[in-house]
């Protein structure tokens, strides 16, 4: 077997909140979070990935990937600092 490290990924849901609640609750759960592993958001607000995106970039962390499925939006962020 190869070398593979085992990344833990922490998880947000945050269905049925709005986007201010969604920032506050982010900033909270990004303090958890290990340097370089991943927060996966799950939200139904699909219009949420333009802000996180943003919010992202504004606290230096990599959004990393994405994807829709029956309106949930499943956001992964890397966590840089």
């Amino acid at each position: 077997m190869g070398d593979q490290k085992t990344q833990k990924i922490y998880t947000l849901d945050v269905r049925g909140e709005y986007y201010t609640v969604l920032t506050m609750r982010l900033a909270e759960k990004i303090r958890e979070v290990e340097v370089g592993a991943v927060l996966k958001i799950i939200s139904d607000d699909l219009s949420i990935l333009d802000e996180i995106r943003k919010w992202c970039d504004e606290n230096s962390h990599k959004l990393v990937g994405h994807f829709i499925q029956e309106d949930v939006i499943t956001i992964y962020i890397q966590k840089a600092n």
